[in-house]
């Protein structure tokens, strides 16, 4: 799952585009955080990463 997938489950999409594009940053930091501490994995698919629950 892509952070853009996730933070559509994660927030409304009833939301404004900047509403969105906050959820956007902010699921995306979250995963980063979560792949440096090793509770997940970061895996580059084409021009995307991919974060599993490891």
């Amino acid at each position: 799952m892509n952070a853009y997938q996730l933070s559509q489950i994660l927030f409304p999409k009833d939301s404004s585009v900047l509403d969105r594009w906050i959820a956007l940053g902010e699921t995306n930091a979250y995963l980063r955080y979560l792949a440096a501490k090793g509770e997940i994995s970061v895996y580059k698919e084409g021009k995307q990463y991919k974060f599993v629950r490891i």
